[in-house]
């Protein structure tokens, strides 16, 4: 505040050179953040109804994100040329994101209340008023899957994260606490369906089939898969090769194909052939090819049912007494999963917790907290609270005089609604 108004300013650490933003007059300005040389902030008219607005440091253009005169856009954050924000637009907040290279805009809707989204590539962390306080939750941008990362004990809120790893505040103990949650997700192979389907998933088989000269090749590929229902994918020619015209496959010693399956009822070769045979645990594929020198067929196996995906965790819980939330994938009415998949209960630990690493080992060590009367927080941006940790008298007066002079958004220990400011 340096005109009378809230305004967003810059600075290039490399240059030094500051930057006053460009924003709509009249108004004022809040919460901005940065990345990749793009700023994004809330520009709010005097009436406090806020748009996303976003700064190309090198060109030096600014531009509005969102425009909804009805609506309300808040607490905006970017990675990579996609910014997130929570808008009021239907009666509720729901999570937006906004892709700077696309112009598309995504809408995360799930009922109740969504607010303070956080961004790190593939994955928005944000709050969720559930009962009478808030939780955080994790939405994954390629499947659109939702998954609780905190459980219903205390209240979460105050989340930030970078790549697979979550910090919040959190008042499980009476008091608030600064907690990180370590994730990994693991993705389960992609669902096969048929052929066209199986092209971006790693065939339990993939094999092709050459004709020389003589008598007819005899080939043996044995392989091991889940017993179930299976794909098999025939390609006729193998690419760069001469079209088979003459062709014998069997599986576990039944017939797949014979030489009159390669033809359809006109005699044209049919280019593709799809096979749906039935997977042992170990199976064997034999194939028999004659005709033309140089022909070939491709042939790529698939197990039709994917096995059940799994996760493992990054590393043990540091605290003895931290606990591993339960993980519970939610889609909205817009956003759907295309695959189950599971998120790890990996590591949820108190900050002031550390890890030993000597020799390459990770060890958890006794956390330690300092004494309460080191516990005093720079004037302007502490909350005062009862038990260890309070605030000496000197400092608690000092920290209330300077919030007289600069006000900061102090937490409830139990709130039931935040404020949006």
């Amino acid at each position: 505040r340096r005109n009378g108004n809230t305004e967003i300013y810059a600075r290039n650490l490399d240059t030094n050179e500051e930057r006053r933003i460009d924003s709509p007059p009249g108004g004022f300005d809040l919460k901005p953040a940065v990345a990749g040389g793009i700023i994004v902030w809330q520009a709010c008219t005097s009436l406090g109804i806020c748009d996303i607005w976003a700064h190309d440091w090198a060109s030096r253009t600014s531009r509005a994100i969102t425009s909804t005169p009805s609506g309300d856009e808040r607490f905006a954050d970017i990675d990579d040329g996609r910014v997130v924000y929570d808008g009021l637009r239907d009666g509720d907040r729901d999570i937006y994101l906004f892709d700077l290279r696309t112009g598309e805009e995504l809408r995360l809707e799930l009922p109740g209340e969504q607010i303070y989204p956080n961004i790190s590539g593939d994955f928005v962390a944000f709050e969720e008023l559930a009962g009478e306080g808030y939780h955080i939750r994790l939405w994954h941008l390629p499947s659109g899957a939702v998954f609780d990362v905190t459980g219903s004990e205390g209240y979460q809120f105050l989340n930030d994260i970078d790549g697979n790893r979550i910090v919040y505040t959190d008042d499980r103990n009476g008091h608030l606490d600064i907690y990180m949650f370590e994730f990994e997700l693991t993705l389960p192979p992609a669902s096969v369906v048929d052929c066209a389907s199986a092209a971006e998933t790693e065939p339990l088989v993939d094999v092709v089939f050459r004709r020389t000269t003589g008598r007819p090749n005899e080939y043996s590929v044995p392989f091991s898969a889940a017993a179930g229902p299976g794909l098999v994918c025939v390609e006729n020619p193998a690419e760069g090769a001469p079209r088979v015209t003459s062709a014998t496959l069997t599986l576990n010693q039944a017939s797949l194909l014979l030489p009159g399956d390669l033809k359809d009822e006109e005699e044209n070769i049919l280019p593709a052939i799809e096979l749906r045979p039935t997977l042992q645990a170990s199976n064997l594929l034999e194939a028999r090819m004659a005709g033309k020198p140089g022909s070939a067929l491709r042939v790529r196996v698939y197990a039709l049912e994917a096995a059940s995906p799994t996760a493992l965790p990054k590393a043990s819980p540091i605290r003895a007494d931290s606990t591993s939330p339960g993980i519970a994938a939610h889609s909205g009415t817009a956003l759907r999963p295309r695959a189950v998949m599971s998120l790890g209960a990996a590591s949820e630990v108190a900050v002031a917790g550390l890890v030993d690493e000597t020799n390459g080992v990770r060890r958890p060590q006794e956390e330690k907290r300092p004494a309460a009367s080191a516990l005093v927080p720079m004037p302007g941006y502490g909350c005062s609270q009862s038990g260890p940790g309070a605030l000496a008298p000197a400092a608690l007066i000092a920290a209330l005089l300077a919030l007289l002079v600069r006000p900061s958004r102090c937490l409830a220990r139990t709130p039931r609604r935040r404020s949006i400011f």
